[in-house]
C-alpha cells in the first residue's frame, strides 16, 4: 500500500514524486511504432491457464485478484526452486465461505503439473500478493497478505521454498503495506495504526534470518511520509499531534530546519497527545540536529544543495514551473519576516531549448537538460540579509549536485502501475498507427465524409482487436475506445479514420499526484512530463480489479 493510497482513503490530494529511470519516450513517427512485447504472465501455460488451474481449485472457489499491489494478476510465475522453469502461483477465494482464501503453487514435472504448495489464509480477503526475493538470497519468496478486519488490519505471511516444500519464514502485521526497493534489496514498510489516522511506520530488512529495522532508508522514505502529515494539517490545521508527527518525519528525513518550524507551531496549539513532554523531547533532538551542515533536496528537480550550519535556519528553497518548459529552483535567505532571493537554478530540456538560446551562465548539463544559474544582486547595498549570506554563495552553488543526498527507494506498486500504463499507451499508439500495415499498402476510402483506412491484418477484426488490448484494458474500456475512435467494420475488415499519431507525454517518468479508491474502481491522477521537460499534464486513469487481474477501465482515448 503506497502513501498516496492512504491519503486517497482520507480524501486527500498531494504529490508524491516517483523517480523512475527509463528510456526517452519521446514520440516516434507512427510508421516506426512496433507492437510492444507481450507480458510474461502465464508464459508457462499460455492460453490454457484455465484448464491447467481448474483441477487444482478447491471446491467452491474461483480465481481471485489480490487487492494489492494494483496491477497484480491472480496468476503469477516465479522460479522458486531455481531450476530454470517457473512455478505458477494462483490466488483463490471461496464464494461460499467468507474465510476460505489462499494460494496454490503448481510445479511442472516433464509435461505434467502438480501441486507443490498450498497456503490457506485465516482472513476473509487477500490484501497482498507478490513473488519477491525479500531475503536477498537470489530466490523469490511468496508474499501473501490476509485481511483480518478493518481495525486489526492484515497479516503478511512470507513463504520460502526449502527442501522441496514451502515453509513460512515469518509474519508481519500491518494496516498498510509498501514493498520498496533500494541498494539491490527489497524492503517492507509497514504502517500500523497508532490512533485515529496516525501510524507507527517502520522499514524492515531481512538480515540473518529475521526482519530488522532499516534506518538507512529513513531519509528517503520519511520525506514522503512528511507529505502525508502535511496534507492532514491542511485538512485539520489546529490538531497538534499532526505537527508532532510531521516534525518527527522531517527529523528522520534529516531536514531539521523544516522540523524546527513545525514543532514550534505544534507547541503553540492545544496539546493532548503525545504529551507536552514528548513535544519538548522532540524539539531538543531537532535543535541538536540543527548544529550540523544540512543538505537540502528538491525532489521535483532532483537537485541537492549543501547548506553550512551557520545558515541552516535561514536558507529555504522553492520550485516553480517556467513558461517555456523550464523549471526554476529559487534559493532564498529568510528570517521571521523577510525572504530575500539569493540565486535561481533554471533547468531546460534539450527537447525544446538550444544551448545558444540560454539566458544565464551554464552551471552544468546532462544528456537531457541544461542547468543555468542566475545570481541575484544587492544593487543598492541596502539588503542586509543578502550581505549576511553573500559570503557563502559560492560555496553553496559549488555544492549543487544532481540526485538525492540519500539512498533513494522505489515503490514496487508505483512502478508496476506506471509500467502498466506505459504498456497500455504503447498498445494504443500501435492501434492508432493501424497495426502491422505497410505504408505502401494503406487503402483509404470515405465513410460519412470521413477518410478511413484499413487496420493491419493483426488487428483487422473485433476479435483480434479485443484480444490485443485485453491485457491492458477492461472490455468496457475497449468498447468505449472503439466507439470514440469511430472504428468500423467495412467489407469484412476493421477500419479507422485517418489521424495523427504520437504523443509528447512521457509516461515512464510519470508520478502519482492523487490516488482515490472508489466503489468499484481505483483512480490515479498521474503527473506526466512532456518529453524530458519539467512541464507536465495531469492525466486521470482508473483501474478495475477483474477476474483476470487489474485492468485499466478508462477509455484509452483519454490518455
Amino acid at each position: 500500500m503506497n502513501i498516496a493510497k492512504i491519503c486517497g482513503k482520507l480524501g486527500l490530494i498531494f504529490l508524491i514524486p516517483l523517480l523512475l529511470s527509463g528510456c526517452n519516450l519521446f514520440p516516434e513517427p507512427v510508421s516506426l511504432i512496433k507492437a510492444p512485447a507481450q507480458a510474461k504472465e502465464r508464459s508457462q501455460i499460455g492460453n490454457n491457464y484455465s484448464q491447467v488451474i481448474a483441477p487444482f481449485l478447491p471446491q467452491g472457489t474461483s480465481l481471485f485478484t489480490p487487492n494489492e499491489p494494483v496491477g497484480v494478476s491472480p496468476i503469477l510465475e516465479a522460479d522458486f526452486d531455481q531450476d530454470g522453469v517457473n512455478e505458477i502461483v494462483f490466488f483463490y477465494k471461496s464464494s461460499i465461505k467468507s474465510d476460505n482464501t489462499g494460494a496454490i503453487i503448481l510445479q511442472k514435472e516433464e509435461n505434467t503439473w502438480k501441486q507443490a504448495g498450498h497456503v490457506e489464509g485465516p482472513g476473509y480477503d487477500i490484501s497482498w500478493g507478490s513473488t519477491t526475493d525479500i531475503t536477498g538470497d537470489g530466490k523469490p519468496e511468496l508474499l501473501i497478505g490476509f485481511m483480518m478486519g478493518a481495525s486489526f488490519g492484515s497479516i503478511l505471511d512470507i513463504y520460502s521454498y526449502q527442501d522441496k516444500k514451502f515453509e513460512k519464514l515469518t509474519q508481519l502485521n500491518y494496516n498498510e503495506l509498501d514493498l520498496i526497493y533500494a541498494n539491490d534489496q527489497y524492503r517492507i514498510a509497514t504502517w500500523q495504526r497508532s490512533f485515529a489516522d496516525v501510524y507507527d511506520i517502520e522499514i524492515w530488512k531481512w538480515d540473518n534470518g529475521s526482519f530488522v529495522p532499516d534506518q538507512e532508508l529513513y531519509e528517503s522514505y520519511f520525506s514522503t511520509i512528511a507529505s502525508y502529515y502535511q496534507e492532514r494539517i491542511k485538512e485539520v490545521p489546529d490538531t497538534a499531534y499532526y505537527y508532532y508527527y510531521l516534525a518527527d518525519a522531517w527529523l528522520k528525513a534529516k531536514q531539521p530546519q523544516l522540523a524546527a518550524d513545525i514543532i514550534r507551531k505544534g507547541m503553540s496549539l492545544n496539546i493532548t497527545v503525545p504529551s507536552y513532554d514528548k513535544f519538548v523531547e522532540l524539539q531538543e533532538k531537532i535543535q541538536v540536529a540543527q548544529q550540523n551542515d544540512v543538505e537540502l533536496y528538491d525532489s521535483a528537480s532532483n537537485l541537492t544543495l549543501s547548506i553550512p550550519k551557520e545558515l541552516t535556519n535561514n536558507i529555504t528553497i522553492e520550485g516553480q514551473q517556467g513558461q517555456n518548459f523550464e523549471y526554476k529552483l529559487n534559493v532564498n535567505f529568510t528570517d521571521s519576516t523577510t525572504k530575500t532571493p539569493l540565486f535561481t537554478v533554471e533547468i531546460y530540456s534539450k527537447d525544446f531549448t538550444l544551448k545558444e538560446d540560454l539566458t544565464f551562465p551554464l552551471l552544468t548539463e546532462t544528456d537531457e537538460h541544461f542547468y543555468t544559474i542566475e545570481r541575484k544582486e544587492n544593487l543598492d547595498g541596502s539588503n542586509i540579509l543578502f550581505d549576511q549570506a553573500a559570503s557563502y554563495l559560492d560555496e553553496i552553488i559549488a555544492s549543487i549536485k544532481i540526485g538525492p543526498p540519500f539512498t533513494k527507494h522505489r515503490s514496487v506498486e508505483e512502478e508496476l502501475l506506471i509500467k502498466k500504463v506505459h504498456d497500455a499507451t504503447m498498445k494504443k499508439a500501435y492501434v492508432n498507427a493501424g497495426g502491422a500495415v505497410e505504408s505502401d499498402t494503406i487503402q483509404s476510402f470515405k465513410v460519412n465524409e470521413l477518410d478511413y483506412r484499413y487496420l493491419g491484418p493483426d488487428l483487422d477484426s473485433f476479435e483480434k482487436l479485443f484480444a490485443y488490448l485485453s491485457d491492458s484494458f477492461t472490455r468496457e474500456a475497449i468498447q468505449s475506445y472503439i466507439e470514440s475512435m469511430k472504428i468500423i467494420e467495412h467489407n469484412g475488415r476493421l477500419a479507422q479514420p485517418n489521424a495523427d499519431g504520437g504523443s509528447l507525454l512521457n509516461y515512464l517518468k510519470a508520478s502519482i499526484a492523487k490516488h482515490q479508491i472508489l466503489e468499484t474502481e481505483t483512480q490515479f491522477d498521474l503527473k506526466v512530463p512532456i518529453g524530458n521537460s519539467f512541464a507536465f499534464e495531469i492525466i486521470p486513469i482508473s483501474f478495475m480489479k477483474t477476474e483476470d487481474g487489474w485492468r485499466i477501465s478508462s477509455n484509452p482515448i483519454t490518455f
